[in-house]
């Protein structure tokens, strides 16, 4: 009597791991599956990619001689997502989708992708919100961040009135008073007297009140912006020279397992690269698709179920040769 394939195979691949399925949670790993230069084993033959992934300048799972058309862009390969960004993403010759030509502003978004304001480049699906009146991440409400609830516009901490410019993040109460002309710390008079004194400022270079290393703790002396008590951004750089870089909460605008969704766009799950916003739903107990719901178009309430019967193995492998052969996942 034939065993229930569907039972035993828990990412509907085709194998399970009686079958020699080394991973039965991901159905891109089998037997016979194609061996993607990801750092996984993914056709079960105890060897972790291909030899010629060496050659994977910036490992994306592809190599130019397979396609890739941008060995040096990891968001470039066959299959990639094709942004509006003016660079032929997905390697099939064209570049940008066609309703791309209605990305006005060349933020990656158009109005029919959600795009809340087409004439500007900083508003779209996933944009950080800033607290300037504006509904920065197409959200549905403007300034739905907890700070903006005290109408803190330039997002420095000090709402109005308290700011004497609540349009200029660097201005606000007790801010290191630059040679600039401008009163940045709020205290009613710009500039402090020690301004007229270039000597004062050998240390110094870029005027921000702060010393450079190794005389005092500017971090980079060359960058107004960049001193101990900067307010610090999402930006790669460590801001405010605590060694720290960027704040824990930036990695909501990071993709962290390559699948080209951030959480703050929708991923569901940003460590597992199958589970995005209109990803597959496989029948593997996840909700792939991040709509809410698991495994909603399975059988059996998402069992993993196929009806393979008893051919199941050997369907399954010619699946994964076709896989291999002929189709590779996107954003792998």
């Amino acid at each position: 009597m034939d065993r229930p394939a569907c039972d035993l195979d828990a990412d509907s691949d085709g194998f399970a791991a009686i079958d020699g399925d080394c991973n039965d949670g991901d159905p891109w790993v089998h037997p016979g599956g194609f061996e993607f230069c990801d750092g996984l084993d993914n056709d079960c033959d105890g060897m972790v990619d291909r030899p010629e992934c060496d050659g994977d300048g910036d490992g994306d799972g592809w190599l130019a001689d397979e396609g890739d058309c941008d060995d040096g862009n990891a968001w470039i390969h066959p299959w990639g997502y094709e942004w509006c960004d003016g660079l032929d993403n997905d390697c099939d010759g064209e570049v940008d989708r066609p309703e791309c030509v209605e990305d006005f502003d060349g933020d990656g978004f158009t109005e029919a992708e959600g795009d809340c304001d087409p004439g500007s480049a900083w508003i779209h699906p996933g944009a950080y919100e800033y607290c300037d009146g504006l509904d920065n991440d197409c959200s549905g409400e403007p300034d739905d961040r907890e700070y903006c609830w005290t109408e803190d516009m330039d997002g420095d901490g000090w709402p109005s009135p308290e700011d004497c410019d609540d349009g200029d993040p660097w201005t606000f109460p007790f801010s290191p008073e630059l040679c600039d002309g401008r009163d940045n710390d709020c205290d009613g008079v710009p500039d402090p007297p020690e301004c007229e004194e270039p000597e004062l400022w050998e240390f110094d270079q870029d005027h921000d009140g702060w010393e450079g290393e190794p005389v005092g703790p500017d971090c980079d002396d060359m960058n107004a912006s960049v001193h101990p008590e900067a307010v610090e951004l999402c930006d790669g750089r460590d801001t405010n020279c605590d060694g720290e870089g960027d704040p824990p909460e930036c990695v909501l605008f990071e993709d962290l397992d390559g699948d080209g969704w951030m959480e703050a766009n929708g991923d569901c799950d940003d460590g597992n690269r199958y589970v995005m916003p209109d990803g597959f739903e496989y029948c593997d107990g996840l909700d792939n698709d991040c709509d809410g719901l698991l495994d909603e178009d399975c059988d059996g309430g998402g069992s993993g179920c196929s009806p393979l019967g008893g051919g199941g193995v050997a369907f399954g492998l010619l699946l994964g040769l076709a896989l291999g052969l002929g189709g590779r996942r996107p954003g792998a």
